[in-house]
């Protein structure tokens, strides 16, 4: 029962980023508090150096990727800020990747059958 409560919790993180990029869009700065509230929940939740380093790194290699897919136009945001992205973008890198990450342990420590 414990595992699906912390995998309900996981998913309901992943939409409520979902959610808030569909509804705060509009304003980069309200949504990027939004994320770093979003940020400080991950981290009071999830807080080992994997959690961390898996956070940073998509923290500063996704918006690399993207900024390059921008650049060569396969899409733009209508409210960029720094090199074709808005402000809030590389803590949603960060979160997703986290929350995905620890969906997939989650799922994987459920379903191992050791």
């Amino acid at each position: 029962m414990r595992v699906l409560k912390e995998l309900l919790e996981a998913i309901i993180l992943f939409f409520v980023c979902v959610l808030a990029i569909a509804y705060l869009n509009y304003n980069s700065l309200l949504l990027a508090l939004a994320f770093l509230f979003i940020t400080i929940l991950i981290f009071l939740k999830w807080h080992t150096k994997e959690d961390v380093a898996y956070y940073l790194t998509a923290f500063i290699i996704g918006p690399i990727g993207e900024s390059l897919t921008i650049y060569y136009g396969a899409w733009y945001y209508t409210n960029p800020t720094l090199f074709g992205l808005p402000i809030w973008a590389p803590m949603a890198w960060g979160a997703a990747v986290t929350i995905i990450r620890r969906i997939s342990m989650i799922v994987l420590n459920f379903t191992r059958k050791d």
